[in-house]
């Protein structure tokens, strides 16, 4: 199943849940149905979409500390988007609700990154003094951001560019 299956499931519908439930039923792990009797919790189905999401949470910051592509599902998952909805006014049509997302500086600092790398592999030029203080400057930036592995990753990627 895709991680937007399972978007706002807390306002679902119930026959939404029971949708949900019924396509999880093969999925659930024994796990799933003792932590589910232990909660006293009637649906196991619901601990294997929670088991689900967290899954998909971690491999979505393991994805973003390897410097991979994350969908916006992914993105919004894991805290880097936020959504925000604003309203579109057509002339035959009433408003009509269209969703934005408004990206985080971690985006705006990663593509950045990005771009920096990619320049120096085309110009094939040595580190300048500047271009050091620069990749100190997104070291610093990166630990008041990141978790430890994702730190790790990072100056794995300097030693290895060294």
């Amino acid at each position: 199943m895709k991680l937007e299956d399972f978007k706002d499931l807390a306002i679902a519908s119930n026959a939404r849940l029971q949708e949900l439930y019924n396509k999880n039923q093969l999925l659930t792990l024994n796990m799933d149905k003792h932590i589910a009797n232990y909660l006293k919790y009637e649906n196991p189905e619901f601990i294997t979409i929670l088991r689900q999401v967290i899954d998909s949470y971690k491999w979505a910051k393991l994805k973003k500390g390897q410097g991979k592509e994350l969908s916006i599902e992914e993105h919004i998952l894991i805290g880097n988007v936020t959504e925000v909805t604003t309203n579109t006014k057509s002339k035959e049509k009433a408003t009509k609700p269209q969703t934005v997302y408004a990206h985080s500086i971690n985006m705006v600092i990663n593509s950045a990154d990005k771009l920096k790398r990619k320049r120096a592999a085309e110009d094939n030029i040595e580190k300048s003094e500047a271009r050091k203080r620069e990749e100190s400057i997104t070291i610093r930036l990166a630990e008041m951001s990141l978790n430890e592995s994702e730190i790790e990753i990072l100056e794995e990627d300097k030693s290895a560019n060294a």
